[in-house]
């Protein structure tokens, strides 16, 4: 009885012992160590992993996404812990089983929709463009750019997350966001005192150049906050004249689109050239699209150059005072009803005309011009907003006549007018819907042009537009976007009875776009955009314009492929080196037909601390461009015989650089190109040079701060000849003789200064400019702005400015 009772108690003993012994073993297989051989890898990745280590897992591979891509910060990691990380988007229960055995069983999959505005936190303006990073546990887990609505949405699983934004010219603001439902949010920024901004890499590459008023080269244009003046580093653009003229990868002026707050604005130019096209202080946001076109884009051929105004101050009221040579500005902006609605005003006009009865004769002004801004903008709700913007600027020039009199014999009217409705329809749609009318109107004394009309002569353009674009997030690998817009345009144009003649044209475009990522390090754009296009009483036409992008990323480092065809249903010659009301604006129409464009570039860009650098290589293909025969200026017959039809090749590399340090900016661009043409019926269909034609381009800037309030720049142009095309008085021999010339090698160096001071307790701004143009250097004489003939010496041309905010 007694040995009975002993062999039960050591039976007892020996079984306990083994299900502790098991128990312990279960638990020390979570606690092995596993050696990663990577830095990121998939979940099934680290399965094989596991395995290796003769462990079984059995898990529903239904229900988890094996190929979803996790990242690590450490080498060595135990299984508890890995298992942890890769499965952080699941609720799962974790069992370990005998002998070595893990079962994974997976509850649903809580995603949550997370979507709000990014704003600006001194005025609430809304912010378009800022990249939003959104991290765990220190590993970026997905990433969102904000659309021209400052709006962001993206799908996290149930967690707590790091929202790291960030936006040129302001400070990085992080927040802290624990996510278990649906949830909307608002992310204020910052802007910054310096004048430098972060540099930031953005796993969804933008396909457009963004533009500061705060840049290197902003500090040596004429006038105060000329923005546009920084596209003079743009590798592949080539600007004059402030903007008036601008060349993208070896195509015309007339090639580029410009859109103010969606609106196309048919003429960007002063008869002042010193003058910037737009006031840079009502400017929130500019973007030039040059490689890949988003599929809402179409018209031109080259480039779109869309900028957006500023919607107003929603929290205080504010004020600034601009005085430079060309012109005088004055803003308003502030709260209607404070943080919900707001309105900006602003007006610029020049002021030298003023001095004229002060001053000789020859170096009178004779030329008044303004323009003006306005915008109210209302927030109706969290979901819905509503905007109205105006832009309104005449240009005109005045002949002297005996007793002090004027007689205009130039006037230039530009205008648009656009009502624009924003909402969030549900978590993952937006639609943005806007009604616009736009106008451009060119008036000359007959006089001049030597017509036996009327006093004058004018010719213009006048379009009302219609558009609609939804954007939908379906998750954070696909972005849907698509839209329809219709316009009614007429053209009036000078016939050959002297008379203006109306062309009326209908036309309904539709786009769709999709974004999509393959993966952390793949992304794909793909979109194409339907025209048909339908002139009264010409042939109709329709034209498809397919686009593609693509990115890999790795680390610092971005590699592209960008494929886009354009088309364009308007046709401009200048004539003269002023417009004219006589100048060719034509639509599509009897035999003006489309012009198309076929773009393909490849680019490599690094990102650096503070900085980049960027290299890539185009072809650019134009066909149905037009060309006047010379042979037209030693004709009495009507020039229009004398239009050839062709095509253009345009090849070249681009090289670009900026980096910031503490003290020092510095950003550079290169440019080696060729941009060729040929036509049917000149020099036997033989290529020439285009007018764009400058094989080397470089232009540089560097800015360095001399303290905390002022800086001191340096501006470089160094620029290959164009070709030049002077039609001699006599018919020549042979038109061989054209176009085989080219005006010498120019170059140009630029100097300034800019003071900036900030008061804290009032919160006021004072801004002073200084500097040189052309300090050193050969320019050709067009390429000089010197409208009030002051200088000081071989076109050495002063400059200066100051701007009051309070």
């Amino acid at each position: 009885m007694k040995a009975k009772a002993v062999a039960y108690i050591l039976f007892f003993w020996i079984f306990c012992f083994n299900v502790m012994a098991q128990d312990k073993d279960k638990g020390s297989i979570m606690e092995e160590v596993i050696s990663l051989p990577f830095s990121s890898a998939t979940i099934s990745a680290c399965f094989s992993l596991i395995k290796k280590k003769d462990i079984i897992l059995s898990y529903n591979e239904g229900m988890i996404d094996i190929n979803k891509i996790c990242y690590f910060s450490q080498k060595n990691i135990k299984i508890k812990e890995l298992l942890t990380n890769i499965l952080s988007d699941y609720k799962t229960t974790i069992v370990v089983a005998n002998p070595r055995k893990i079962i994974i069983t997976v509850d649903r999959k809580n995603i949550y929709q997370l979507n709000g505005v990014v704003r600006e936190t001194e005025t609430l303006e809304k912010l378009y463009g800022a990249v939003l990073f959104f991290k765990k546990n220190g590993i970026i887990v997905s990433s969102c750019i904000t659309n021209d609505s400052g709006f962001f949405s993206t799908a996290l699983p149930e967690g707590t997350y790091n929202i790291e934004t960030n936006y040129l010219g302001y400070l990085k603001s992080v927040k802290i966001v624990t996510l278990i439902c649906n949830q909307r949010i608002d992310i204020f920024l910052k802007p910054m005192m310096l004048e430098l901004g972060e540099v930031v890499i953005s796993p969804q590459r933008s396909s457009a150049n963004e533009l500061s008023t705060s840049s290197p080269p902003n500090m040596l244009s004429y006038s105060n906050l000329d923005v546009l003046s920084e596209m003079k580093v743009f590798p592949g653009v080539i600007m004059s004249r402030s903007g008036a003229d601008i060349n993208v990868n070896g195509g015309g002026s007339e090639e580029n689109l410009i859109l103010l707050d969606g609106v196309p604005i048919y003429h960007n130019s002063h008869i002042n050239y010193m003058l910037p096209v737009f006031n840079g202080s009502v400017i929130k946001n500019v973007n030039l699209y040059s490689s890949y076109f988003p599929a809402r884009y179409e018209g031109k051929l080259s480039s779109i150059l869309d900028i957006k105004i500023k919607e107003g101050n929603k929290k205080k009221h504010s004020r600034s005072l601009s005085l430079d040579i060309p012109s005088v500005a004055a803003m308003l902006e502030g709260p209607i009803k404070k943080e919900k609605a707001s309105y900006m005003v602003s007006g610029r006009r020049s002021w030298m005309e003023f001095l004229d009865k002060a001053i000789p004769a020859s170096k009178r002004a004779n030329y008044t011009f303004y323009d003006i801004y306005t915008k109210l903008h209302w927030d109706i709700s969290a979901k819905t907003s509503m905007q109205i913007s105006t832009y309104h600027t005449i240009d005109e020039y005045y002949s002297p006549i005996p007793e002090g009199k004027k007689d205009k014999i130039i006037h230039w009217a530009n205008g648009m007018y656009a009502l624009k409705l924003s909402c969030q329809l549900g978590e993952k749609l937006f639609n943005t819907t806007q009604v616009a009318y736009t106008h451009y109107t060119n008036k000359a004394h007959a006089d001049i042009l030597g017509f036996e009309a009327d006093p004058y002569v004018t010719a213009g353009i006048k379009e009302v537009s219609f558009n609609s674009s939804f954007n939908c997030h379906f998750n954070n690998k696909v972005l849907m976007a698509y839209g329809i817009k219709g316009t009614h345009s007429v053209f009036s144009n000078i016939n050959d009875d002297q008379r203006t003649e109306k062309s009326d044209i209908n036309q309904i475009s539709a786009y769709y776009e999709n974004k999509f990522s393959l993966s952390s390090k793949w992304n794909i754009q793909i979109g194409i955009n339907t025209v048909i296009y339908m002139p009264k009483g010409g042939k109709h036409y329709s034209n498809l314009q397919p686009r593609f992008s693509m990115a890999y990323n790795w680390g610092r480092d971005v590699v592209s492929l960008d494929i886009s065809r354009m088309a364009q249903f308007y046709h401009y010659f200048r004539f003269y080196g002023m417009d004219f009301p006589t100048d060719l604006r034509m639509p599509s129409i009897n035999q003006f037909k489309p012009q198309t464009s076929v773009h393909t570039e490849l680019g490599w860009k690094h990102y650096l601390n503070g900085g980049y650098t960027n290299a890539s290589i185009y072809y650019k293909q134009r066909d149905k461009i037009l060309f006047v025969n010379p042979e037209a200026y030693y004709s009495s017959e009507n020039w229009k015989n004398f239009l050839l039809e062709g095509r253009g090749e345009s090849y070249g590399l681009k090289l670009s650089f900026f980096k910031g340090w503490e003290k020092i900016s510095v950003q550079a661009a290169y440019t080696w190109s060729k941009s060729l043409e040929s036509y049917t019926g000149f020099r036997k269909g033989h290529n020439i040079p285009s007018l764009y034609d400058i094989p080397h381009v470089f232009n540089s800037t560097i800015s360095y701060r001399l303290t905390e309030a002022s800086a001191f720049s340096i501006g470089t142009q160094l620029h290959s000849g164009r070709v030049i095309v002077n039609i001699p008085k006599e018919p020549l021999a042979s038109m061989d003789e054209l176009y085989t010339k080219r005006y010498p090698f120019s170059y140009k160096f630029d100097i300034g200064y800019t003071y900036v001071k900030y008061f804290p307790r009032s919160g006021n701004k004072l801004t002073l400019r200084l500097g040189i143009h052309n300090i050193l250097g050969n320019p050709i004489k067009e390429e000089i702005s010197n409208f009030y003939k002051v200088n000081l010496g071989q076109d050495c041309i002063p400059y200066g400015g100051i701007i009051l905010s309070f």
